[in-house]
């Protein structure tokens, strides 16, 4: 099955008749906020990557902090608002290799970030979606995961494809590690 077409098709009808945002956006870009001015190993090399950006609420919040270099990467990029094309990037999570990144000039982020994302990857494509964030992020990766089936149906399509515990997404992300990276995970119903 080709996930990436479907994918996307599914989440351009959802974008072009529904406002789907997280209400979580706020919150999370002050929490990450938080995080990255308390990381002094990091002075000058603060650049972040939004995960399934939406709307990029997230990273608007994260630009009204104080923060220059945040860009965004999307499956569809029909939700964006106030946000320039420069900062974006349109891939599905589980495609965004080095080589896609590289052709868009961001080949890596210091902070890989996402919020209300990680649910909705399909299950056959979680380890590589992971992998693929390990790739690309240098320093820390954060990340609030919604555990809980979607309350509201789209279209009759089931959003949160992966539904599993904060301590399930723990051990995928501590097997693939290759690289220590930082990882902080929290669960999005408690922010």
């Amino acid at each position: 099955m080709n996930y990436s077409k479907t994918e996307r098709q599914k989440y351009q009808q959802i974008w072009e008749s529904v406002d789907y945002a997280s209400g979580n956006a706020v919150k999370f870009a002050d929490i990450v906020h938080h995080i990255i001015i308390n990381d002094n190993q990091l002075e000058h090399f603060r650049q972040i990557v939004d995960l399934g950006c939406g709307s990029g609420a997230t990273m608007l919040e994260l630009i009204k902090l104080g923060h220059k270099d945040v860009y965004g990467i999307d499956i569809t990029l029909l939700g964006i608002r106030n946000i320039s094309k420069t900062r974006l990037l349109r891939a599905p999570l589980w495609e965004m290799s080095y080589k896609v990144m590289y052709k868009s000039s961001l080949c890596y982020a210091d902070y890989s970030i996402s919020t209300d994302v990680l649910e909705h990857i399909p299950p056959g494509l979680v380890a590589q979606t992971i992998q693929e964030i390990f790739t690309i992020t240098r320093y820390k990766t954060i990340h609030a995961i919604c555990t809980r089936p979607c309350v509201v149906k789209h279209f009759g399509y089931e959003l949160h494809l992966t539904i599993k515990p904060l301590a399930w997404w723990k051990e995928q992300f501590d097997r693939l590690n290759k690289k220590g990276i930082e990882v902080i995970l929290m669960d999005a119903d408690k922010l």
